[in-house]
């Protein structure tokens, strides 16, 4: 029988070489916030630079993102975890020109080369930096697996990360697959480790190997551990991705990855709090249609309505042309000044205003879906239509647990419905949520050390974990 994956606690992780002892007072506070009584540094973005001890070695992280930059955070959290947790951190990706204000905990970076590089567009598809079909150019994945090759053998990690993969870049298989075989060559101790979201629902050939039972062959023959970043009373990896069965004593759940969020400002009046409209950082027709949708919805409310004096934020990703700001900014300014449309070029000022919003209306991306949950605030989420189904998973998932709600795909041009949605969850802005685990990029480095470190080392507590605090129960699961 299957050992049981490693359950994230109150404030310890059990399973995975983990103490069951609760060795420090569990205390309900956000992970090193500014103004929290937390005495633990931030694990998370606002980490320190990486100090070149590397007592522990160095740790390799590779990461391809195609839209937006959410998996360029959650390897950014990961680095910077690794950092803090006297790892050397070494980051292998394409993509890092799309987030120049991700540090990475201060991580060296290994770009592959321009002419290497791999884009996404809806209607053609993977192309080449020079806009060739990708499966016209195979030779761009054999020269991106010796580029991966080289860093290993030159950076000889002790652990090598893959976000994402195998489950999804499937059409990467020729590159990460064959970087990671020549690793294995060349360094026959390394460790592999994956790293996963809470919803992984892949399509037809999108998984290493071209489906989702060769990715679990390749993590059962491959990995030492799989990540996944996600709380199983929550969202369990199985319903989702039901091939976990096959590698269940593989699964270490760390809890949900999120940048610490500033402590909601309590002499902030009522009415000044903004209602704040995002869609993450990437470039989608759902994104610009969430914008568009919002602009309409406020101009229906009626007079009386609580949020029409409150300020609207229309954060635009840095992605959109700036013909598309403009006509924004265009729309917002026929309603007169309350309405402000301005690119979202800050992480850390948008979690500020995300902490003192009043609603909150965004697209359901595993970042900004984490963000908004944690932040306690009203929500109504728009999630993907996709063949997958990711983010559906996950829009109904957060919307049984109170003050969040969905706005169904085919409702994305209807402001009434969005009015609708927005009534629904300010009706419940006072409602207790259940509590879902926070702040897991720590966990991952702890449990390399327990893997890595050659001889028993003295226990290590883990700081208290961030938790939201409320009494509520969880909402029962969705059928698998």
């Amino acid at each position: 029988m299957p050992c049981r994956p490693a359950l994230v606690t109150a404030n310890v992780v059990t399973g995975a070489g983990f103490s069951g002892k609760n060795s420090w007072p569990y205390r309900p506070l956000r992970l090193g916030c500014a103004g929290s009584r937390n005495p633990f540094p931030c694990f998370m973005g606002q980490l320190g630079h990486n100090t070149g001890k590397a007592g522990h070695g160095s740790a390799l992280i590779w990461v391809e993102s195609i839209v937006g930059a959410g998996h360029l955070q959650v390897a950014d959290q990961l680095a910077a975890a690794l950092a803090q947790a006297d790892f050397a951190p070494h980051v292998v990706s394409g993509s890092f020109v799309r987030s120049p204000e991700l540090a990475y905990g201060g991580a060296q970076l290994h770009p592959y080369p321009r002419s290497l590089q791999i884009r996404h567009e809806a209607e053609a598809g993977f192309l080449t930096h020079d806009g060739r079909p990708l499966a016209q150019a195979p030779g761009i994945l054999a020269q991106r697996a010796a580029h991966f090759a080289t860093v290993v053998e030159k950076v000889k990690p002790a652990a090598i990360i893959t976000e994402h993969w195998p489950f999804g870049r499937g059409y990467l298989d020729g590159d990460i697959g064959q970087g990671l075989a020549a690793a294995r060559r060349l360094l026959p101790d390394t460790k592999f480790y994956a790293s996963a979201r809470d919803v992984m629902r892949v399509t037809p050939g999108e998984s290493a190997g071209g489906s989702a039972d060769s990715a679990a062959a390749l993590l059962n023959a491959d990995y030492s551990k799989v990540f996944v970043h996600s709380d199983p009373r929550f969202m369990p990896f199985e319903r989702s991705f039901p091939q976990a069965a096959s590698f269940y004593d593989k699964l270490v759940y760390t809890g949900y990855l999120v940048h610490p969020l500033p402590p909601r400002d309590t002499a902030i009046p009522p009415v000044q709090r903004p209602v704040l409209v995002s869609a993450g950082g990437g470039k989608t027709a759902d994104g610009l249609q969430l914008y568009e949708t919002a602009l309409k919805a406020r101009a229906l409310l009626p007079p009386d309505h609580a949020l029409r004096a409150q300020p609207w934020l229309i954060m635009v990703s840095p992605a959109y042309a700036a013909r598309d700001l403009q006509r924004l900014q265009k729309q917002a300014a026929a309603q007169g000044g309350q309405v402000t449309v301005q690119r979202n070029c800050d992480s850390d000022q948008f979690r500020a205003m995300l902490s003192n919003a009043a609603l909150s209306l965004s697209l359901c991306g595993y970042n900004t879906a984490i963000e908004v949950y944690a932040a306690d605030v009203p929500a109504v989420l728009l999630p993907f239509k996709n063949a997958a189904g990711g983010q559906m998973l996950r829009a109904e998932t957060f919307a049984r647990t109170g003050k969040i709600a969905l706005l169904p795909h085919e409702e994305r041009n209807n402001p009434q419905a969005l009015l609708q949605r927005i009534d629904q969850v300010l009706a419940k802005r006072d409602a207790l949520s259940p509590e879902v685990q926070l702040g897991g990029a720590q966990v991952v480095a702890q449990t390399l050390i327990r893997e890595l470190t050659p001889e028993p080392a003295m226990p290590m507590p883990l700081p208290p974990r961030q938790r939201r605090r409320t009494a509520a129960p969880l909402p029962p699961p969705a059928p698998v």
